[in-house]
């Protein structure tokens, strides 16, 4: 099983800037964007303030779910028209890959360890793959 964690760039901005208001519809332009994009291959939730979890539904190789990602990057780099004005979203992606013996919230910690380090990484819009050599302990 393969699983991504994205955490969006700019929401806290316009909560800040536009009120949450703006930071509510962005979030839901995000989640609808990420549903239309994997379709029925994979189930999209948000964990909490702007990071949302893709998890497959069943295994599938790395390079597909690196796809994958890449077009959740590309939808979202298509400009949102939204009340508080016209923008774009980047993303931070991070991909955990469930091992044998693993249980599903070590996949969730490894996906959102690589986004993180994508995300400190100032890789906003790229893909860092956890194979546990990142986010090992």
């Amino acid at each position: 099983m393969n699983t991504a964690s994205s955490n969006s760039e700019l929401q806290q901005q316009f909560n800040d800037t536009y009120g949450h208001q703006c930071g509510d519809e962005i979030l839901v332009m995000v989640a609808m964007r990420l549903q239309a994009t994997v379709q029925t291959h994979a189930v999209v939730g948000r964990l909490g303030g702007d990071e949302f979890l893709i998890v497959r539904r069943a295994a599938t190789p790395t390079g597909v779910v690196e796809q994958m990602v890449a077009e959740l990057i590309a939808a979202l780099q298509v400009p949102m028209n939204l009340r508080c004005g016209v923008e774009v979203v980047g993303a931070s992606f991070g991909i955990g890959v469930l091992k044998a013996g693993e249980d599903s919230s070590e996949l969730i910690r490894k996906a959102d360890c690589a986004m993180y380090q994508a995300k400190n990484r100032d890789l906003a819009n790229r893909i860092v793959s956890d194979t546990g050599r990142i986010c090992a302990g």
